[in-house]
């Protein structure tokens, strides 16, 4: 029974990994259709003094991490293959998800027609509502979609520095309404 176990867990870590990966790399080449930057005006938020760095799609870093999701995609079919019909591997499985883990999370702009949080684009034509759920240094928007995108009805985003996501804030107002608590 552990075997089939197996199989089923390696078999859905990496089908969503593999579609995660490929949306980031969709989301990528889209990014141009939502327009010009609005915000941040640079490619990273220096004026924060983060210990990580949160950047946009522009900064060099981050292109970087598109090409590593594009090794990934082929790294994740390689995984599953390995995992299922030559030996049990957990670290192999562990190592599918690390790049999205490292590389994708500190990504955030907005964009005239929409924007990128975590690695995905939003336009605000598919958001209906959002919330900003703000814990004092730290916050997270939640968007409710109008219809299904990336399997989610709701959106939730990682935390980020909450300086950060007050001025996103500012930016999405003018474009969406806000749900209130």
């Amino acid at each position: 029974m552990s075997g089939v176990l197996h199989i089923i867990v390696v078999t859905v870590v990496s089908v969503i990994a593999f579609y995660l990966y490929f949306e980031i790399i969709v989301s990528y080449h889209r990014r141009h259709q939502l327009g010009l930057i609005l915000y941040p005006k640079r490619k990273d938020f220096d004026e924060y003094n983060l210990i990580f760095r949160w950047r946009t799609t522009e900064h060099v870093g981050y292109r970087v991490a598109v090409f590593i999701a594009y090794a990934s995609l082929a790294f994740v079919a390689f995984s599953w293959f390995y995992n299922i019909w030559i030996e049990k591997n957990v670290i192999m499985l562990v190592l599918t998800v690390l790049p999205y883990a490292l590389l994708f999370n500190h990504i955030i702009e907005v964009r005239e027609e929409g924007m990128l949080i975590d690695g995905l684009y939003f336009r605000w034509e598919d958001i209906q509502t959002y919330e900003l759920d703000d814990r004092g240094d730290r916050a997270s928007l939640t968007f409710v979609l109008k219809k299904r995108k990336y399997g989610l009805k709701r959106f939730r985003s990682r935390m980020v520095p909450a300086p950060i996501l007050r001025e996103v804030d500012k930016q999405m107002a003018r474009y969406l309404t806000k749900k209130e608590k």
